[in-house]
């Protein structure tokens, strides 16, 4: 009889996926030698809706009267995330705003500054974490409208995500043969994959 082999179990991929939480963020911030380095990602509560949308540029070559070669860049994604309300730690990082005594303030010279974004989605076998490592928030649209019903405001972000400087990573996400370990440690750190 010979040793028996015990095998990692392989995990099922999704059929439909759903759902939107464990929204994270994180500062980033670029050394003068160009090394990304990444905050502790925090939590962002109340998302309510992301969507990502491919940037990219077709490629189109022409040559013996054909389009001798075809293909397209990655350039990233444009994307809006809604949340119920945004915590005034992101809102003065991301946009630039200074606290001035008691109040926020919000100047014409303000610079938003990159974040790190990380979110979960749901599937019918188990839920998909992802990494947009690179990331450019649009200043919020701002508005309130008079109670109705269950009517309540939203906080709609418009953003790009582009490939990072260091690697050109536009993305990544766990798969069928991430480890509960890499899974389970996801949201506590960016992972650099130079």
């Amino acid at each position: 009889m010979g040793a028996e082999q015990t095998q990692t179990p392989t995990k099922v991929e999704n059929k439909i996926t759903f759902g939107l939480e464990n929204v994270h963020w994180s500062k980033v911030t670029t050394q003068p030698t160009g090394e990304i380095q990444y905050s502790k990602p925090e939590k962002l509560a109340g998302a309510v809706e992301l969507e990502l949308n491919p940037i990219s540029t077709d490629i189109k070559l022409k040559a013996d009267n054909i389009d001798y070669h075809v293909s397209e860049s990655n350039d990233g994604y444009t994307g809006k995330v809604t949340f119920y309300n945004t915590t005034e730690a992101f809102d003065e990082y991301v946009n630039g705003l200074e606290k001035k005594g008691e109040l926020t303030v919000e100047k014409s010279t303000a610079q938003s500054k990159p974040i790190a974004l990380l979110f979960q989605m749901e599937g019918d076998k188990h839920a998909t974490r992802f990494c947009l490592p690179q990331v450019s928030v649009k200043r919020p649209k701002f508005g309130t409208k008079t109670k109705d019903g269950a009517n309540v405001n939203t906080v709609e972000l418009e953003f790009t995500a582009s490939p990072r400087p260091t690697d050109k990573v536009v993305r990544y996400k766990t798969n069928v043969t991430t480890s509960d370990e890499v899974y389970n440690k996801f949201f506590d750190e960016i992972k650099q994959l130079n």
